[in-house]
Order: structure tokens, then sequence, then C-alpha cells
């Protein structure tokens, strides 16, 4: 992930609306999971948008065959959005299964429970934020 400011607005947006019990979070459809919550944030969709220009699979699956193999430069619309946005190849495998955890493990949680995700979506942001300040660059 790169420090982009608006890639840690929408962790932070998507975490606040994981904590929100009327947020509608399904792990198993890919509009409505950690991606898509994030997704819907980061480019100002609700959940048909998002669906209108993903997939239907899983966002690892997608992020698999949809990025070049030569270059790594996304190669459909809705991941060439989110690379603006500072998301690459590799990240959405971590995100949606939450890998390479910045919590501690005994914070970790389940990849499929909201509240596991959003204190994970804060911390990244926290991250991304604390690497910004140190002067990197997206």
């Amino acid at each position: 992930m790169k420090p982009t400011k608006t890639l840690i607005l929408g962790l932070r947006s998507a975490a606040q609306r994981l904590r929100d019990p009327e947020t509608h979070y399904d792990w198993y459809r890919s509009e409505c999971c950690n991606l898509g919550i994030l997704t819907q944030e980061l480019l100002g969709l609700d959940e048909v948008g998002v669906r209108a220009i993903e997939h239907g699979i899983a966002w690892t699956t997608a992020a698999r065959k949809d990025f070049c193999p030569a270059t790594g430069l996304p190669m459909t619309k809705i991941f060439t959005l989110l690379h603006a946005h500072g998301l690459d190849q590799g990240d959405y495998d971590q995100l949606e299964h939450l890998r390479e955890s910045p919590l501690p493990t005994s914070m970790a949680g389940d990849y499929k429970n909201p509240l596991s995700v959003a204190n994970y979506f804060d911390q990244c942001a926290v991250e991304l934020e604390e690497r910004r300040k140190a002067g990197e660059r997206p």
C-alpha cells in the first residue's frame, strides 16, 4: 500500500462504517466484503456501483488475473481506479484476509468479522500515516 492521503482516509472511513451495525457486510459478496466496503469509500460508490464495475469474483482471484504480469500494472477499470488511490496487486489478498497484520496476534481477529477488519483497517491507516509523515512518497 502506498501512503496516499485518500487511502488513509478511505481506510479510516471504511473502519468507521464496519463498526456501524447498520452497514451491510457479507465477506462472501465482493461488493460488501472487506475490499468491497473499502472500494465503496475510496470511489464514492454504493454496493450497486461496485458490483457494476467489478467482476463478482473474489478480489484476490481477480487481482491475480487482472494485472499485467510484465509491468504489474492494473488492466481493468476497477483496479486502475484503486491503484490511483494507492493499492497494488499484493494488497488485495492482504486486506481481504488480514495478512501481514499490523496488529498484535492477540488482536488480529477473524478476517470475516467486521470489527476485526475495522481494527485492521485503522492500524493500516496509522502505519501509512507514519510512513507519510516520515517523508515516504506515494
